[in-house]
């Protein structure tokens, strides 16, 4: 990386950063090597890359590697604790069982850690002959703590974290690396009574630390009514009420707070320094509520008779879920009295060195979601000889995201199926063939989605990041337009079956075929820009798939206290795009938009990439052909689709795994071995960054 830099300034690519961007009041980071040329540079070196002071300086620098210090500092071994105690008895009408556990994870990054609790009691009456009742209660309680940043934090390319940065000299010393601005200006900038400006990572494990608080409780009620033995009712109720708080604080001397504090204080007319950031503590508090309930009640029969059996299922099934949450800045906060200081959150405040803006504000968020959900299903099956078995299902699926028409609302879906059990054939004799069946089945499910609805939604606004401010004016925005053609999401489904048992289980596969067509499927559509939208979600595409799915398992006794589980997993699947209602923008677009298919055939998640020509032998840039012309990599974004080679999928088309359990007494032993094959590895998404 140094080398490429060097190259880099050989071309004058960041003399800009020292002729033209102070002017301006911009400084942005830059990486310690270039520092070290560019300030050998104002000297008035002639030929930085070969003095010798700075040589030495450049190979002083190249010794180090940041991830070292990451590696030692930052991460260790990751551990799980676990623990469990269960408890069960009960009589003839009354059961009872119960169990609690803890489980304590110490993560890789160093300084956090996870503590869960949980803790369950369930229970079963038997009221009368034909009438029984049982209730259960599960309650989990889980806490973090993270303290100062993590390893990943630096490693993201968006940090522009130098490779040869060192974050801790040999001393013990906590060093600053670059974080927002150049580091010769963060050396001469005033600073205010929180104190300089510089960015110490190893430093904040001591003062911003992330605690979350998570405590979920589930109530579970059910009745169940005999009326005879081929008759039976079932009630069943579920409640879910989900609490979460996440306070992010960071405290008078972490960086944010300094930053804040140094990058808005100004003097006013008088001369007297004034500081708009509150000196003190910064807590970023979500708080969030989600209930839900779900209740469903259904009829079940299971009668025979000579040689026919009947068993079904009618039922409905209502659910709802909500959430509110909230967050909240708290500026200038003391612990130890719990007071904090009042900002105004319609005053802009212009920020050093660029001349930007910068608001305040301790105006609470709110966000909500209500979703309902509703369903009357029905399944039935009748055998004839244990041989013969049709299945017919149905139901009708409701939701609100779909507005408030029933004929929109709700969505009818159906499957029909066969089983032939060829082994209950009277003509079949083979007495190590255990079973032997065919099945077949075709239908539809449904899906819904939660990122679209039919009608228009807004949300409202208390502040605006604008000028001049709105005085605290409350206004509303739209977040989608409305889209009154949405349909639910629709799969048909074939599937052909098959089912083999042998030597009395011994060895037992499975195998299916399927084929799927997705139909009204959800994704982005573009829109006429005189609508005041560039886009919205509806139903704009449709595909087909293809599968096999394979099992093969084996259970040997091999002595009398050795044995052998084997569990064979292999699965193909093959799709495609049939339909696309997306206009065909310029392929850089595709490629911001992720794995994203360009024409109908291709699969849903695929690999496209440029003809490379090599690299500049100027700028060591990369190259691409276009047409049939080589250009800069900086140019993609007017190539045409035409331009882009299509590799692959980027899902796996075959895959599956191998488990094996040896068990010798109580002793087990198991091995698994998963697979995949037949994809292309790729690039979800491509940072070019311009000196």
């Amino acid at each position: 990386m140094l080398e490429f830099e060097k190259l880099q300034f050989s071309k004058g690519i960041y003399n800009a950063y020292d002729d033209i961007y102070p002017a301006y009041g911009v400084f942005p980071e830059l990486p310690s090597g270039i520092e070290v040329l560019l300030a050998a540079r104002r000297r008035g070196v002639p030929d930085p890359l070969n003095d010798k002071e700075t040589k030495l300086k450049l190979d002083q620098i190249s010794q180090n590697d940041v991830r070292n210090d990451i590696n030692r500092e930052m991460m260790r071994r990751s551990f799980l604790q676990q623990y469990a105690l269960n408890v069960s008895g009960g009589s003839g009408n009354y059961n009872y069982y119960g169990s609690a556990g803890y489980d304590r994870e110490l993560p890789t990054g160093i300084r956090s850690v996870d503590d869960r609790f949980t803790v369950s009691f369930g229970n079963n009456y038997k009221i009368l002959k034909k009438v029984e009742l049982g209730a259960q209660l599960v309650h989990s309680r889980r806490t973090g703590v993270t303290r100062g940043i993590s390893y990943n934090d630096l490693l993201n390319p968006s940090a522009k974290v130098s490779p040869y940065a060192r974050l801790i000299d040999d001393e013990g010393t906590y060093l600053p690396i670059t974080k927002g601005y150049r580091m010769p200006y963060i050396d001469t900038a005033a600073v205010s009574e929180a104190g300089d400006w510089y960015f110490r990572p190893l430093q904040e494990f001591e003062h911003q630390n992330v605690r979350s608080n998570t405590n979920e409780t589930r109530i579970n009620l059910a009745l169940k009514y005999s009326v005879a033995s081929w008759l039976k009712f079932d009630l069943q109720y579920q409640n879910e009420l989900n609490y979460r708080n996440i306070v992010n604080t960071y405290d008078a001397s972490s960086y944010v707070v300094r930053d804040g504090i140094n990058k808005s204080m100004y003097y006013d007319q008088n001369g007297i320094l004034v500081y708009p950031w509150p000196m003190g503590d910064l807590l970023d508090k979500y708080n969030e509520i989600e209930k839900a309930w779900n209740i469903r009640g259904s009829v079940g029969i299971d009668k025979q008779w000579k040689n026919s059996r009947v068993s079904g299922i009618l039922g409905v099934e209502r659910r709802e879920a909500s959430l509110e949450g909230s967050s909240d800045m708290i500026y200038g906060f003391d612990p130890n009295t719990y007071i904090s200081q009042q900002v105004d959150p319609t005053k802009v405040i212009v920020t050093r060195p660029d001349r930007g803006s910068l608001m305040l504000g301790q105006v609470a968020n709110p966000v909500g979601r209500l979703n309902r959900f509703g369903s009357m299903f029905t399944n039935f099956a009748y055998s004839w000889n244990d041989r013969y078995v049709l299945t017919v299902g149905g139901r009708i699926d409701q939701s609100n995201n779909f507005g408030i028409k029933s004929n929109l609302r709700q969505v009818p879906l159906w499957s029909v199926g066969g089983r032939w059990q060829i082994n209950e054939e009277k003509w079949f004799s083979l007495d190590w063939l255990d079973i032997l069946a065919l099945k077949l089945s075709y239908g539809y499910t449904g899906n819904t989605i939660t990122n679209a609805t039919s009608s228009a939604t807004f949300k409202y606004e208390d502040t605006e990041y604008y000028l001049p401010p709105r005085l605290n004016f409350r206004y509303g925005s739209i977040l989608s337009p409305s889209n009154p053609g949405l349909r639910w999401e629709r799969v048909k489904i074939v599937n052909f079956g098959g089912e083999v048992s042998m030597f009395n289980g011994k060895l037992n596969s499975t195998i299916e075929y399927y084929l799927k067509r997705g139909l009204d499927l959800v994704g982005q559509i573009k829109s006429d820009p005189t609508t005041g939208f560039g886009s919205f979600v509806g139903n704009n595409a449709s595909m087909k798939s293809s599968g096999l799915d394979l099992t093969i398992n084996t259970n040997l006794n091999i002595t009398k206290d050795l044995s052998w589980k084997s569990s064979l997993l292999f699965s193909f699947n093959k799709n495609k795009i049939l339909d696309y209602y997306l206009p065909r923008p310029a392929s850089g677009e595709y490629l911001a938009m992720g794995w994203v298919a360009i024409n109908p055939g291709d699969p849903i998640n695929p690999v496209y990439s440029f003809r490379s020509a090599g690299l500049d032998g100027n700028s060591g840039d990369p190259l691409v052909i276009l047409g049939d012309t080589i250009s800069n990599y900086s140019n993609i974004s007017d190539a045409k689709i035409s331009d882009l080679k299509y590799h692959g999928s980027v899902s796996p088309r075959y895959f599956g795994s191998f488990l094996n359990e040896f068990r010798l007494g109580n002793l087990a032993l198991s091995c698994l071995i998963t697979y995949r094959w037949g994809h292309f590895l790729g690039l979800l998404q491509l940072t070019i960054v311009s000196c």
